[in-house]
């Protein structure tokens, strides 16, 4: 959704929705593409994990390790950025729990086998 009103942002703006245009006036389009990139790592490892059509467990360490490292808090990024990326952290630690079994998918998937490192692929 925040998505879809960054690339329509110039239309939205031109709306005669006058309490709509005072808000739209006041975004910060910035922090907006910022919010949509952190989000974009989530939205990225949902849709590896989602599948009807053939097992993801294997995948599972990788996928929390990957999404880890690109929503790590950096030095550079601005304070709500900041706030947003250590939430989200807070969150995957809290739901995204890891247990033996995926740590066994993954040692035996063939395709992560010279991946592995430390238990995680």
């Amino acid at each position: 959704m925040l998505k879809s009103i960054c690339d329509n942002l110039e239309q939205l703006k031109t709306m005669t929705d006058r309490p709509l245009q005072k808000h739209l006036l006041d975004l910060n389009e910035e922090l907006l593409k910022d919010a949509i990139m952190v989000l974009e790592h989530v939205d990225v490892a949902t849709r590896l994990l989602l599948s009807d059509q053939w097992p993801t467990i294997h995948m599972v360490l990788a996928v929390r390790h990957r999404l880890l490292s690109n929503i790590a808090v950096a030095d550079e990024d601005v304070e709500t950025i900041k706030c947003l990326k250590s939430l989200l952290i807070q969150l995957l630690d809290s739901y995204y729990v890891i247990n033996d079994f995926h740590g066994i998918a993954a040692i035996f998937d063939p395709r992560l086998k010279n991946n592995v490192v430390h238990g995680v692929p």
